[in-house]
């Protein structure tokens, strides 16, 4: 029997993003305490097992997303206004 279905190759980083991306619009959305894990990978197109394998918990989840946060606001601000941001 053959697999007809075209190779789907694994990306690691492209993971992360997307489930990054889906627990940002989600816990702005409903905030940290009505977000589940299961809702992130849901919108994010994956398993919550993958998101625990790449995380280990919704709060590390969440740490990743303040971060990213972080270094967006630290990228898109002029260096005179970083201080006062």
């Amino acid at each position: 029997m053959t697999d007809d279905r075209p190779e789907r190759r694994r990306d690691a980083e492209a993971t992360r993003r997307a489930l990054i991306d889906a627990a940002t619009a989600l816990f702005t959305e409903r905030g940290y305490e009505r977000t589940t894990v299961r809702d992130i990978a849901a919108r994010a197109g994956f398993n919550q097992a993958l998101l625990f394998r790449y995380f280990g918990s919704k709060k590390a989840l969440f740490s990743e997303v303040v971060a990213r946060q972080g270094w967006q606001q630290v990228r898109d601000t002029p260096p005179e206004r970083l201080l006062e941001v």
